[in-house]
């Protein structure tokens, strides 16, 4: 299984990606028995524009998947970092 990271302080760490594109679309999808052994899994689908330049044709989609486990895991370090996070 692949891990998944969380990286608390994140501020700068993308500084040596050459361009951050924008996505056009972010869905996160839920898949029951997305999991070899059976448990649900989450999926996250970015659609990022055309791009840039003469090939530039068409958007482009990037896809990720995780256990619903992981991704439920990290989102509780998150809420455990800033648990005013919610309060407007």
């Amino acid at each position: 299984m692949i891990a998944l990271k969380v990286n608390l302080e994140g501020d700068g760490a993308l500084k040596n990606i050459r361009r951050l594109e924008e996505a056009t679309d972010i869905e996160v999808l839920v898949l029951d028995g997305g999991m070899s052994g059976g448990k649900p899994s989450v999926t996250i689908h970015i659609t990022l524009g055309a791009g840039i330049g003469p090939t530039a044709k068409s958007e482009r989609h990037i896809v990720a998947q995780t256990s619903a486990r992981l991704f439920c895991t990290a989102a509780k370090i998150i809420m455990a970092r800033y648990p005013n996070l919610f309060d407007d």
